[in-house]
Order: C-alpha cells, then sequence, then structure tokens
C-alpha cells in the first residue's frame, strides 16, 4: 500500500512538472514519514548543460532554474497541492522546497493534516 501511494504522489509531481515547466526530472524517490512526504526529484541539465552550470543556475535565481519564475512556481505548488490531495484523501497543511547544490537535487516536505503511513497500513487504495 505504501509503494502505490508512493508512485501516484511521483506520478503526481511529474504530472505538474510536465503541464508548467519543461521536465527534467531523472529520478524522483517518494518517502513517507507518518503524516509528511518527502519527494526527493534529482534534476538532468538540458541539452548541452552541465549539473554545475544548472546548480549555478539555481544559486543564481534562488530557484531550480531561471525559467521558474515567481508565477510558475506558485502555479506548480497549486497544481501539486491539489494532486497530491485527491492521492492521499488528506489536506495539506505546508510545504517547504530545499534545493542541495552539491547533488543537484530538491526536495518538497509536504506536510499533511493526517498520518499517511497509517493511512497505508489501513488500506490506502489509491
Amino acid at each position: 500500500m505504501m509503494i502505490e501511494m508512493q508512485k501516484l504522489m511521483a506520478d503526481a509531481y511529474l504530472q505538474c512538472e510536465s503541464e508548467l515547466l519543461e521536465p527534467r526530472s531523472t529520478e524522483i524517490d517518494v518517502r513517507i514519514n507518518r503524516n509528511h512526504a518527502f519527494i526527493i526529484v534529482k534534476r538532468i541539465p538540458a541539452t548541452g548543460q552541465k549539473t554545475s552550470d544548472l546548480i549555478r543556475s539555481a544559486e543564481d535565481t534562488n530557484g531550480i532554474r531561471k525559467a521558474f519564475s515567481g508565477v510558475e512556481r506558485k502555479q506548480f505548488y497549486s497544481m501539486l497541492i491539489h494532486k497530491l490531495t485527491e492521492v492521499t484523501g488528506c489536506r495539506i497543511t505546508s510545504v517547504q522546497t530545499g534545493v542541495s547544490v552539491d547533488a543537484g537535487e530538491n526536495i518538497e516536505m509536504i506536510h499533511f493534516d493526517c498520518d499517511l503511513e497509517s493511512k497505508c497500513s489501513n488500506g490506502f487504495t489509491g
């Protein structure tokens, strides 16, 4: 049940990315701990771009890449919150984002109003 929820959450993230941004995620790892989900996203650079360029771009714009403007960021998170609420049946109370400049990854920490682990243990069906 846990693996099913993790896959649905990763798919939701990819859907949001493909609808609003140029998709560049290579690996998405979703980890669930009680009422939190951690979405760890490994990025790949655009054609002709090095990982160090992607990291420098993230540092220069305080975001994942220059094309990820404030408006796009707001739309992305609005869509992601909606999709994850549909997947889990729980309300999202907060979302935090971090960028690893060393690994070229970003992490989304999502706080829900219910215990996702218990939900999975009690027979989650997506």
